[in-house]
């Protein structure tokens, strides 16, 4: 602006070079509106969102309010503190469709999902393919596990077609199947209200709601087959010959 008035050459400090300013008629101050910045283009958070739902509660310490939640004099959790709780509760959370849905939808296509890491409910025997590539690890003598290289080539090869060959995965998948016609027998039972799926009844059924009912019970993780079926796992892998069998190879079923 100095230069625009003709002063090419202004030096000295501030307050010099505020004075050249003045007497050049260039103001040194000026008056700026200042912006409060919205919600627009950014995440709310958590809190936000559920004090706009009316779940939080203005009279209460705000401070109580965390992701897990703060717990009481007894030390058990209190779950209207929890912010992560509260959001699980909201129906437009629940019912909010993927941006993938949506575009299927557009596209004139039905796309439904699954829970994440819940690959058994594809209903393909995918878990067993894992628990006979873990039969086939453990077989593996220590130095074929040492070294990040070495260690990673040995999972590729237990994941090979020579380990979970076609055969096999057709026995995953027609065992995976079974559980699933026996879930839906215990779901019909509970719609139609038959006493067949009562606990205090048994059945020889492989497929029967109270076998089913035992099994659940003995569950330690969704995705190991290992943990829930493994003998039918090691009865897959293993050949007539034994563990380390030089025959066929043909699979023996219990």
């Amino acid at each position: 602006m100095l230069q625009e008035k003709g002063i090419k050459n202004a030096k000295g400090n501030k307050k010099q070079i505020q004075a050249i300013a003045q007497r050049a008629g260039i103001p040194v101050s000026y008056q700026r509106q200042e912006v409060i910045e919205g919600w627009e283009g950014k995440q709310k958070g958590m809190e936000q969102i559920l004090w706009e739902c009316g779940w939080i509660d203005p009279s209460r310490d705000q401070s109580v309010y965390t992701v897990q939640g703060s717990k009481d004099s007894m030390g058990a959790l209190r779950k209207d503190t929890s912010l992560r709780h509260m959001m699980s509760n909201l129906k437009d959370f629940e019912v909010q469709e993927t941006m993938l849905q949506i575009k299927a939808a557009e596209m004139g296509i039905l796309l439904d999902r699954t829970p994440k890491c819940h690959c058994e409910l594809a209903g393909e025997g995918i878990e067993y393919a894992w628990g006979c590539a873990k039969n086939y690890y453990r077989q593996q003598p220590m130095k074929e596990k040492r070294g990040t290289e070495t260690f990673r080539e040995t999972v590729r090869k237990c994941f090979a077609r020579e380990v979970i060959t076609t055969e096999r995965v057709r026995l995953f998948s027609r065992r995976a199947r079974a559980y699933i016609l026996a879930y839906h027998k215990i779901r019909q039972d509970q719609l139609t209200g038959s006493s067949s799926s009562s606990l205090d009844l048994d059945s020889s059924a492989a497929a029967s709601p109270v076998n089913v009912e035992k099994l659940l019970k003995k569950f330690k993780t969704h995705r190991c087959a290992m943990d829930f079926d493994s003998a039918f796992c090691s009865a897959i892998f293993k050949s007539d010959d034994g563990e380390n069998g030089n025959g066929s190879g043909a699979s023996t079923l219990l």
